[in-house]
Parts: structure tokens; sequence; C-alpha cells
């Protein structure tokens, strides 16, 4: 992934797709419908480096993250005739990849005795530098997920919801838990 690694804390802020850009990714869009690879390959580009992101921040591995993004892509890709224009590709494709993801951890889950998600909660922060991380990564990723998408890539709560199959109102519950999470991890000793 291009710019990022995996478990790096984006700090950017994902800016609303401008009018020309969102042209442009119909017109992307409705090529790819008609077979040409090129610009499905375009499409996945735009969005690949949030949508492993996501993945990971899900996951907490980069190798469950890549399948999962692979997983999505080929789901996407399989489903081009099916949207509608106008769609956001990217709520589409992050959406295919918050599934994926979900599946990965049942599959997984199935196959282990122990859990597979980090538990629920945070570490002391005191001085460690990387202490904010640490209580970020210590959340579960039901919590990670909308801190990721809204706090770090700035997606709206709808765009959040619509991605991660839940209500605009379970979102802002998750994102009122998990700020609540890491701010009592600062008040922590």
């Amino acid at each position: 992934m291009s710019g990022t690694y995996p478990g790096e804390i984006l700090m950017q802020e994902l800016q609303p797709q401008p009018a020309l850009a969102l042209r442009v990714e119909a017109g992307l869009l409705q090529a790819a419908r008609r077979g040409d690879l090129g610009a499905y390959n375009r499409l996945i580009l735009q969005h690949q480096d949030l949508a492993f992101n996501l993945a990971f921040h899900l996951l907490g591995n980069e190798d469950w993250a890549s399948e999962a993004l692979q997983d999505a892509c080929l789901t996407v890709y399989g489903q081009l005739g099916t949207t509608r224009l106008g769609e956001s590709f990217r709520v589409w494709l992050l959406r295919a990849v918050a599934i994926a993801s979900q599946e990965i951890v049942s599959r997984r889950a199935r196959h282990s005795n122990r859990p597979v998600s980090q538990p629920e909660g945070v570490y002391g922060l005191g001085e460690d530098p990387h202490a904010w991380q640490i209580a970020y990564w210590s959340l579960s990723p039901e919590l990670r997920a909308p801190l990721l998408l809204v706090d770090q890539e700035g997606l709206s709560y709808a765009e959040t919801a619509s991605i991660l199959g839940k209500p605009v109102s379970a979102i802002q519950d998750l994102l009122a838990r998990g700020r609540m999470c890491l701010a009592a991890s600062h008040s922590q000793p």
C-alpha cells in the first residue's frame, strides 16, 4: 500500500469527492461494467489504501487484511452489473471489505478454540509515546472501525453506517464508547 504501512493510524482527513472526481469515477464504473478490466483496476487503485486500512483495523493482521481486500475486490467485480449508477464506488467497496473481514473473523473463529478479536478495553497511557496506539489497538474491532472511518478518515456517519452495515445510531453509540475508552485511558495512572 503506497504511502502507508499496516498499523499506521492515518491522520489525514479524507475530503469529500469533488464533482469532477465523481463523474470520472462514474465513467470508469460504466467502462468496467462493459468489461474494461483496466477501468476496474483504476477504480480499485483509487480506494485501495483506505480499503486495506479498514480491513487491517478490523482484523489486526496484514495477511488477513490482504485476503479480505482481495475477496472484496472479487465480490465487487462479480457484482458490477448490479450496482446503481450514481452509487458511491468507495462506499460499495468499503462495505464489501467490511463484510469480507467479518467472514474471515467468523472463519477463523470456527477453526480456533480461542477468540479472534482483541479484548475490549484500554491500557494506561502513562508517558509512553505510543500509548494512544496501544489503547486504540486494545479496543475491539467493532469500536476501532468507526473510529478509523469517522475520526481518522473523515467519512460521514451515514457513509460509515452503510460500510459497516449498521444504523447511524449504532455508529454514534460505537464512536461514543470508543472515544470514552480512549479518553479513560488518558486518565489512568
